[in-house]
């Protein structure tokens, strides 16, 4: 049963990206990247701050100085840097394209992974990559965008 509902929320966590997209992609249409980021950030902060207060209490964790600072980089990389990245390349390709491109997120935490936490990788996991990677640069190299015209029913058909 508990492996049932993991599934579950994973699938749920996954149709939620999804319809965020979708929505940060028609919000994108009317405010620039910067801006959208900033202000979904700002509103995750005013409703954190009393779900944490509520929940356990507004007393700061006793944490060294260097892992504090690691994670306020981080928060800075992934919510400032790439977050505003993302929604801008949502208004440049569309959400479809986005979410392709985007799967390789998993790849480059593994390889990351590898290189900084000295993790090891199975057969499996190095295929999984592969594979991944294969499947990102199939459908977003341009000569695909030809040949997908080509094969498309949509495309004017040359006289024979």
């Amino acid at each position: 049963m508990e492996i049932a509902l993991r599934q579950m929320l994973a699938l749920s966590c996954a149709i939620c990206w999804a319809l965020a997209v979708i929505l940060l992609q028609r919000s994108g249409e009317s405010l620039p990247a910067f801006e959208l980021n900033l202000f979904k950030h700002v509103l995750s902060l005013v409703l954190l701050i009393p779900t944490l207060a509520w929940t356990v209490g507004l007393a700061l964790p006793d944490y060294p100085l260097d892992e504090i600072c690691i994670a306020l980089f981080s928060g800075f990389l992934g919510i400032g840097v790439a977050d505003t990245w993302y929604l801008r390349a949502l208004n440049l390709m569309g959400a479809s394209r986005t979410g392709i491109i985007a799967s390789v997120f998993s790849p480059f935490v593994v390889l990351l992974s590898v290189l900084f936490l000295g993790e090891s990788l199975t057969g499996f996991q190095l295929l999984g990559f592969a594979l991944v990677m294969a499947g990102v640069l199939l459908v977003t190299w341009p000569w695909f965008y030809g040949w997908a015209a080509i094969c498309s029913s949509q495309h004017p058909r040359r006289p024979s």
